[in-house]
């Protein structure tokens, strides 16, 4: 599960670096049944990018792994709990 800093105390030439690790690791893991992978930006406001069961191959991940840059506050504890409350559930597809 990533959670990427989209704020403005990142700034987007750093935030387009992430962006560019988080694929450098999806394309590193073994995806399917027993590895899956979320994503949620954040700034002021997080966005759901995808769910842990919203993609079956590491391809179809890492082509989706670009979402624009928002800036705003960093909002990390507002991120961390709509991971927890949202994306490791069953429905999403968490085990």
């Amino acid at each position: 599960m990533f959670a990427i800093d989209s704020s403005g105390s990142i700034g987007q030439d750093n935030y387009y670096l992430v962006l560019d690790f988080v694929k450098t690791v999806v394309n590193s893991l073994n995806v399917g049944p027993q590895t899956r992978v979320g994503m949620e930006t954040f700034a002021t406001d997080k966005e759901l990018q995808f769910h842990l069961n919203s993609y079956e191959t590491k391809e179809e991940m890492v082509n989706a792994i670009s979402f624009p840059y928002s800036r705003g506050t960093t909002n990390t504890a507002s991120a961390l709990k709509y991971m927890k409350e949202s994306m490791f559930q069953d429905g999403s597809g968490d085990r």
